[in-house]
């Protein structure tokens, strides 16, 4: 009996909870975004994202009992829903009172949540150019690979919002105005066409001599063939798109915030790339329209110009499954 009665009791406890969480207005989340600062933005996108798999756990658990009830479990549900869903409005006024976000919240695959904790991870103070925020959220393929007992070169939880926002944009791959899930698409036809004509072959086999794979797998299959995987192929796709994401999202920081003209991409300004992918949705931001240089950045449409292949001023991202090669250099002039 002394059993069944804590069981009511903490049942009851978690009701109150319940209750509590549902007596927060919008009013009331409403100011907490507004007095929000990075620190704080951060650590309610890492509790958004603990409730949420709270929330599939428990629910989980639930379908598994079937019909059977269980007070406890429904409880602990049902307040990971409510928390997730105050969270995600939190996180949506934040995003919605920053520059930034502005243009965040057009893009296709990005919601409230990734806007927020992209805004909140960014300092365009101390990250100079597109290629520094690659290098701080672990998209460098020439940053050693994490080991135990060291410390990383880069923020974990960036990178594992660039991993979400990344398979977020390959969901909108068929929509009308999914601009990056259509640049995954076309990048992941334009690798897999190089994999079956064998230009990956040594980064197969840089991968198959590094890492221990299980012999009849699909993966050592493909890569004994000289021929990276179809993970591989997904994985890189989606780095890249990533990648361009970034530097967009740079851009939009350098020109909203701080005012200033970002320093033009590293393909364009040293390798001499000729292409540049541009940014979509800018007619949404006023400050694109203002003078920030020399030349003016002004509204653009939605249309991307047609590109080459071949040479669309970011390269090729077969790097990053070599990530432990040591980075080529330049012969000096």
């Amino acid at each position: 009996m002394d059993g069944d009665n804590q069981y009511r009791d903490y049942s009851t406890q978690l009701r109150n909870q319940e209750q509590i969480l549902s007596d927060i207005s919008r009013r009331d989340l409403r100011q907490i975004a507004t007095h929000m600062d990075e620190v704080q933005a951060r650590f309610y996108v890492r509790r958004y994202y603990d409730m949420q798999r709270d929330r599939i756990r428990f629910n989980n658990q639930l379908r598994t009992l079937g019909d059977k009830p269980n007070l406890l479990l429904t409880a602990f549900a049902d307040i990971s829903t409510k928390q997730e869903d105050l969270l995600k409005k939190t996180l949506d006024d934040y995003s919605a009172d920053h520059p930034v976000g502005t243009w965040l919240r057009t893009v296709r695959g990005i919601g409230p949540v990734i806007a927020a904790g992209f805004i909140a991870h960014i300092d365009a103070g101390r990250l100079c150019t597109a290629g520094s925020l690659w290098r701080y959220a672990g998209l460098d393929p020439t940053q050693p690979q994490k080991k135990k007992g060291t410390t990383l070169s880069y923020n974990a939880e960036l990178k594992k919002l660039c991993f979400k926002a990344g398979e977020s944009f390959i969901k909108t791959k068929g929509h009308e105005k999914g601009f990056y899930g259509h640049l995954y698409e076309e990048k992941k036809e334009y690798y897999a066409r190089k994999n079956l004509a064998g230009e990956f072959s040594e980064a197969a086999a840089h991968i198959l001599r590094t890492k221990n794979w299980s012999k009849g797998t699909v993966t050592r299959t493909a890569l004994e063939a000289g021929r990276l995987s179809d993970g591989h192929i997904h994985a890189m796709a989606r780095r890249f798109c990533v990648k361009i994401f970034l530097s967009h999202l740079f851009e939009v920081y350098c020109i909203t915030v701080k005012g200033v003209k970002p320093p033009a991409p590293f393909a364009l300004a040293i390798l001499g790339h000729a292409h540049r992918i541009e940014i979509p949705n800018t007619g949404s931001i006023v400050a694109f329209a203002d003078p920030v240089g020399d030349d003016l950045i002004v509204p653009r449409d939605e249309e991307r110009p047609e590109q080459d292949e071949e040479s669309d001023g970011h390269g090729d991202d077969v790097d990053d499954v070599m990530s432990n090669r040591a980075p080529k250099k330049k012969p000096r002039k």
